[in-house]
């Protein structure tokens, strides 16, 4: 048993370490790609438009904003989803639907 406790801990230490590293190469990959800066994380978008994950899987369902799928990751453009919500296309409604 305390085996097993030992090798969960150093698993859940290894992803951790991995999604510090991940998140590392992201930030250098905005730096020599402008362009990655377009695109956003769903973290980033449930942070912009203050929503929860449910709402914007809705959103993408219904067809309102696209994700690009990328590893195990979902990203989405910043001017698609700014345009969308200028357009009211996600509204106030959505928010409070999260």
């Amino acid at each position: 048993m305390e085996l097993q406790h030992s090798i969960y801990e150093e698993l859940l230490a290894f992803k951790n370490r991995f999604n510090s590293t991940i998140s590392k190469i992201d930030l250098k990959l905005e730096e020599i790609i402008p362009e990655k800066k377009e695109l956003l994380t769903m973290e980033q978008i449930m942070q912009l438009l203050s929503i929860k994950r449910s709402a914007i899987e809705q959103l993408m369902k219904d067809k309102i904003i696209v994700g690009y799928r990328l590893r195990r990751r979902i990203y989405f453009k910043r001017s698609q989803v700014m345009k969308r919500l200028e357009e009211g296309k996600i509204s106030i409604e959505s928010k409070e639907a999260a």
